[in-house]
């Protein structure tokens, strides 16, 4: 699926990739990346339904830190990291540099990508979007953007037991 946002008369290329069911994050996030990926940014998008604009608010929020480097960002909505589960639809709190943003939907510039490559398929569905997140903060000192006024509602998943035991685990001996 293709979007494209106009921001302040210039027009940003994007890709969104879409989980599919069944297959695992990861990897379809890789696959998609490999197949659809041209453009300034790229946009994981994994059962949601975001709001009306969206994708212009996150690209103006990223774009207002010019002093450090952000190559990724999110919005608020119903999941597993904080502090974006505490965000609301009108949520008037201002943006903020976070550990990292959870990847139901995650905005991530193509110089991220250009840097950092794809997404590790050690990881099978959770955690990979963190990786790749805390990669870009200890190679290329990256950071993530929370959004709290972007609400995006998501179908949350509950953990499947073999692949957050799996990812987790990984995730702890990969960043010790």
């Amino acid at each position: 699926m293709e979007a494209a946002c106009e921001l302040a008369g210039c027009a940003v290329e994007s890709q969104i990739v879409v989980d599919t069911v069944g297959t695992g994050f990861t990897g379809t996030v890789n696959r998609g990346i490999a197949r659809i990926y041209h453009g300034d940014i790229c946009i994981l998008a994994d059962d949601c339904e975001p709001s009306q604009d969206w994708l212009a608010t996150l690209i103006e929020e990223v774009d207002t830190y010019k002093l450090r480097k952000v190559w990724f960002a999110g919005p608020s909505g119903p999941c597993r990291t904080a502090p974006q589960n505490s965000g609301r639809p009108g949520d008037y709190r201002r943006p903020r540099i976070v550990s990292h943003v959870a990847g139901f939907c995650l905005l991530i510039k193509a110089e991220a990508i250009e840097a950092l490559g794809k997404l590790d398929a050690r990881f099978t569905h959770y955690a990979s979007d963190v990786d790749l997140q805390w990669r870009g903060q200890r190679d290329h000192q990256a950071a993530s953007l929370w959004v709290p006024g972007v609400y995006v509602e998501h179908g949350l998943h509950q953990p499947r037991a073999d692949w957050w035991q799996h990812d987790q685990a990984l995730l702890s001996e990969l960043w010790r």
